[in-house]
């Protein structure tokens, strides 16, 4: 992880940073005002979004981006990181293949069965992406 990394939770009027960050790394992924959006920055620069979306009782873990340059350095496990130990109830998240090690390494499981709304996400997702897998934290 850079030395000079800052987490920082940001207020709702603040959201437009994020959407720009998501913008600029060619990414569709936008924040509601519900949300709660993290970012990572580091020198002054952000590097890193991600945000927990209230769905049917629970949290969704969506939208974690780091820009392609500071990858594999550790800000992406460290904004996870700060967003499960601030939820306070369960947080459910979707995944391909490719990334199932890495949220089983903060502690999510991947389960067969979902909540409602969870479910019926999980079902639109995969019209655009049918590996995507469903996991739960704790």
């Amino acid at each position: 992880m850079p030395a000079s990394l800052i987490l920082e939770a940001l207020p709702p009027q603040a959201l437009p940073l994020a959407d720009r960050f998501y913008r600029e790394q060619g990414e569709k992924d936008r924040c509601r005002s519900h949300d709660r959006v993290w970012l990572a920055r580091s020198r002054g620069r952000i590097i890193g979004v991600a945000r927990l979306s209230p769905q049917g009782g629970a949290l969704q873990l969506r939208g974690v981006w780091v820009s392609p340059e500071h990858r594999r350095h550790g800000a992406g496990a460290a904004l996870v990181r700060r967003m499960l130990a601030e939820a306070g109830e369960p947080v459910w998240c979707f995944a391909l293949p490719g990334l199932i090690r890495w949220y089983l390494s903060f502690g999510f499981c991947l389960v067969d069965t979902l909540p409602e709304a969870q479910a019926a996400m999980l079902v639109a997702y995969r019209r655009g992406s049918p590996r995507l897998e469903a996991l739960r934290y704790p």
